[in-house]
């Protein structure tokens, strides 16, 4: 892709001339106006959101959409991986578990291809345009945002992008349910650190990815806030059968959405039985604690 000017004027110029949008700014303006008036329509069309996706969910076919093969990597004279190897299938709820500085957010940039491992081959299960980053969804902290946009543009620039065809209205609906139906007129730059975050979680449902990596999703988001993403993320992708890989040292977020871990230790990629119920343990502790206070 070429390298944008990043005036808001200039970049809806070239999403207008380089990619197909299946988004209506003004339908959306109209729609968060009419969920922003009423609760009770928000509550019951997100009920009907995800139910929708029980009917429309990827195949439960335990099909393997990414695995690395004898994977090496080093970062300077680091070596993080020697000749690891992994498999994540749809619908996996997957933890990559272990200590700072291990390799987690390392593994999750070589699945995404941003980082190429120097040994071993990543294969993709499942069928892309031009890169895999088509089918697969992004939620990390700290991600560097577009800062000069609207949260309106922002929406329909990442809506441009990956060709959405996820309807106006249900975009709408979901940036009111993410508690950001008051901002869409404001610049990114003007967000706190916890709306930039549900921004960012937002756009991750744009593009109906397959897949989808979470790095301290609720990072900077109030409990309010925390419970309700984790919530939806949770329901979602059950129902739609996304695979869900999630990096993450909060333990109320990692029982909430893991099923199965995967660690990393001595290099290695291994998945462990032992770690979810010691961490289903410490989070309700926390969970108790937390609520007395």
């Amino acid at each position: 892709m070429k390298k944008l000017n990043l005036l808001p004027q200039k970049i809806k110029e070239y999403v207008k001339s380089h990619f197909k949008v299946n988004f209506s700014q003004k339908k959306f303006k109209e729609y968060v106006e009419l969920y922003l008036e009423d609760s009770e329509l928000v509550s019951k069309d997100v009920a009907v959101f995800l139910d929708q996706a029980k009917k429309t969910a990827f195949p439960n076919d335990n099909k393997i959409l990414i695995s690395g093969e004898d994977i090496s990597y080093s970062y300077k004279k680091n070596r993080i991986f020697d000749k690891a190897s992994f498999e994540f299938k749809r619908g996996d709820k997957a933890i990559i578990w272990g200590p700072n500085g291990c390799g987690k957010t390392t593994l999750s940039s070589i699945c995404l291809g941003i980082l190429k491992p120097s040994h071993g081959k990543i294969k993709y299960g499942f069928k892309y345009k031009e890169t895999p980053s088509e089918k697969i969804g992004i939620i990390f902290q700290q991600k560097k945002m577009l800062d000069t946009l609207t949260v309106l543009d922002y929406i329909a620039f990442n809506a441009g992008i990956y060709d959405s065809t996820i309807h106006t209205k249900e975009i709408a609906l979901l940036t009111v349910y993410f508690l950001l139906g008051e901002k869409i007129k404001s610049k990114v730059s003007n967000l706190s650190g916890g709306q930039k975050q549900r921004l960012n979680a937002l756009l991750a449902f744009t593009h109906l990815p397959e897949i989808v990596f979470v790095d301290e999703v609720t990072n900077e988001i109030d409990k309010k806030g925390r419970k309700l993403i984790l919530d939806f993320i949770k329901d979602y992708f059950t129902n739609k059968n996304i695979t869900l890989i999630s990096i993450s040292h909060d333990l109320y977020e990692t029982e909430k959405l893991g099923e199965k871990v995967y660690e990393i230790k001595d290099r290695k990629i291994i998945e462990s039985k032992e770690i979810i119920p010691k961490l289903k343990k410490m989070s309700k502790s926390l969970h108790d604690y937390e609520n007395v206070f």
